[in-house]
């Protein structure tokens, strides 16, 4: 993604979907940054099973339940935005989104969104 001038990011987001057994969510998404399109960098990995551990709060929908999905790669969770906060902002230019699916899969990606900021609010859950 060519983001037309150095720009400061602090998170990403990618948005997939599996609509059959044979498409899947992502078992893996590498993002790197660069300057000068040359020199790449990693910030991150998104990972499979961060979509049953969100790093942010989810909103579950209809299908997240449906024991017709069972089956399939993240049961019901059709859809799913993984996010990639990073820890601080980060001048680039160009922003790279490798994307590999489970094995024997194909993959199905909606949407690549970066953000110039990124708030985290770490809200701590006292049990009484």
């Amino acid at each position: 993604m060519d983001l037309c001038r150095v720009r400061s990011i602090q998170g990403v987001r990618v948005s997939t979907h599996q609509t059959n057994s044979l498409y899947c969510h992502p078992q893996r998404v590498d993002v790197a940054v660069s300057v000068d399109g040359a020199a790449w960098g990693n910030i991150g990995t998104i990972h499979h099973n961060d979509l049953w551990n969100p790093p942010i709060d989810y909103e579950p929908w209809g299908h997240d339940d449906d024991p017709s999905y069972d089956r399939l790669p993240a049961g019901g969770r059709l859809a799913y935005s993984y996010p990639l906060a990073l820890p601080e902002a980060k001048a680039t230019r160009y922003v790279r989104f490798v994307c590999r699916p489970l094995s024997g899969r194909g993959m199905g990606v909606s949407e690549v969104q970066v953000f110039d900021q990124v708030m985290v609010d770490h809200v701590s859950h006292r049990h009484e």
